[in-house]
């Protein structure tokens, strides 16, 4: 029987688009261990993400709300404090809380280890260090890159997930883990033996291919439908490691007997990019390509194995799902939680969701603006919101270049209809106008990244965000 209170992992899956998992539908096998769990669980066909990068998805998930409304962004990277988090609701109804992150945002530095009892994330390779070298070191950039490619942090966070997990099954208490798996973002390094396997023929030219979103996007340099190709293959690359790391943590919970006990989320925080609308990696857009994510639900007490929900959900949907499961009221949580349960039997008695909501309110143009300052990143200075339906999406833009799509029969988002209907756009637009008028939007003041610690600016560097 299970638990009363289930334990509950919440596991990220780093800039993962759903149309590269095979369980939706990709050519490649690239993710048998998730395709076993999506057989054994809830597969959501049309989950939408709030936001298109992962501070302000997280920020959505923690929170329940949208980035208009928690107010976590580029130029305000810390969670806001004011707010309760899905951890820190679940510790004040008796769960126990861990967290072990691989992505420099999501640290203790920007709030986000609110609510959790145990919160770890991948520093440095040698963290000792650190007092005498603010900095990390050219030894440590070596060995974390060896790291990266023999024994990913990926595979180093099983070990303390498993560790802690067996701390918290000697207590009484329902555990609630998160993590995260960062292993397909930029840069993207090949890892074995997966590389060869997606790259084929064309594993030798992996090194020649530009690799830095921004000097793509900056006009700083050209690249062709073949070096896309290499780029998807390393990244396929990369999800099939990541699906295996997957597959022995979901392994391991099965042999400590615990797995039908916990609900287990996989849920990825946004897409990516590989030339689509000439964009690479996450930022400027809410297109589809990052913001329409997979969500796979398995706890067989609630979630009926082997379906797929086609209606259109949205991730902070999952603060209120989460519970429902474990049996919490809503009225327990001061943040304006609207979220529907997806619990199959409640999601078929819920009002359909009428839109999702993508935000992308302040651009990171940082890096760009220096390193490329001749070019043409003025472009990308705007925010967008997208107000997306099952059939059309709308996007605002601060700029005043609206766009308006038909989803069934233009899913690549390429044929912008705003000017040829009008009073589609203008109905869609209006739709947009009540519900920023229905919610209290952040007034937060900025706080410049800058304010960050020497380790998570180092760490953000080399991901390429500034």
């Amino acid at each position: 029987m299970p638990r009363k209170k289930p334990n509950i992992l919440l596991i990220a899956l780093e800039s993962t688009r759903f149309d590269h998992l095979s369980c939706y539908g990709y050519q490649r096998p690239t993710t048998p261990n998730i395709d076993q769990v999506a057989a054994e669980g809830v597969l959501y066909e049309r989950a939408i993400s709030p936001a298109p990068w992962t501070l302000p998805s997280h920020a959505c998930l923690f929170t329940g709300l949208h980035t208009s409304q928690h107010g976590t962004n580029f130029n305000n990277p810390r969670l806001n404090p004011d707010l309760m988090t899905l951890a820190e609701t679940l510790a004040a109804h008796g769960y126990r809380t861990g967290a072990f992150s691989t992505n420099p945002w999501i640290n203790e530095t920007l709030n986000f280890n609110k609510g959790f009892d145990t919160f770890r994330w991948a520093k440095r390779a040698f963290e000792w260090l650190a007092p005498i070298f603010p900095r990390e070191t050219i030894l440590e950039k070596v060995v974390r890159y060896v790291q990266d490619y023999w024994r990913p942090p990926s595979l180093r966070n099983n070990v303390l997930i498993e560790k802690w997990v067996k701390e918290a099954q000697a207590s009484d208490q329902p555990f609630f883990a998160y993590t995260m798996y960062y292993d397909p973002h930029y840069p993207l390094r090949p890892r074995p033996p997966y590389a060869k396997q997606y790259l084929g023929e064309k594993y030798g030219r992996w090194l020649r291919v530009n690799k830095d979103p921004d000097r793509y996007m900056a006009g700083a340099v050209q690249m062709t439908e073949e070096d896309f190709e290499i780029l998807r293959g390393l990244y396929d690359s990369r999800i099939a490691s990541m699906d295996d790391i997957i597959g022995r943590l979901v392994k391991s919970l099965r042999g400590m007997g615990i797995l039908d006990d916990t609900m287990l989320i996989l849920i990825a925080d946004h897409g990516e990019n590989f030339g689509e609308h000439n964009l690479m990696s996450h930022q400027y857009c809410v297109y589809d390509t990052l913001v329409h994510v997979p969500l796979i639900i398995r706890y067989p007490a609630r979630f009926p194995t082997g379906l797929r929900v086609q209606g259109q959900v949205q991730s902070t949907e999952l603060f209120t799902t989460i519970l429902d499961v474990a049996g919490i009221d809503r009225q327990a949580v001061k943040n304006d939680l609207r979220g529907r349960s997806l619990v199959p039997d409640e999601l078929a008695v819920a009002p359909p969701l009428p839109y999702a909501i993508s935000e992308y309110l302040v651009p990171n143009l940082e890096r760009m603006q220096r390193l490329f300052a001749k070019y043409n990143w003025q472009q990308y200075d705007r925010a967008v919101r997208s107000l997306r339906r099952e059939d059309y999406k709308y996007i605002w833009t601060s700029d005043d270049r609206p766009e308006l799509y038909d989803l069934k029969a233009d899913p690549g988002e390429t044929n912008n209809l705003a000017a040829a209907q009008p009073e589609l756009a203008a109905e869609m637009q209006g739709q947009m106008d009540e519900w920023l008028a229905s919610i209290n939007q952040s007034d937060r003041s900025a706080q410049p990244v800058q304010e960050l610690s020497e380790d998570v600016l180092e760490r953000l560097k080399d991901l390429g965000y500034l």
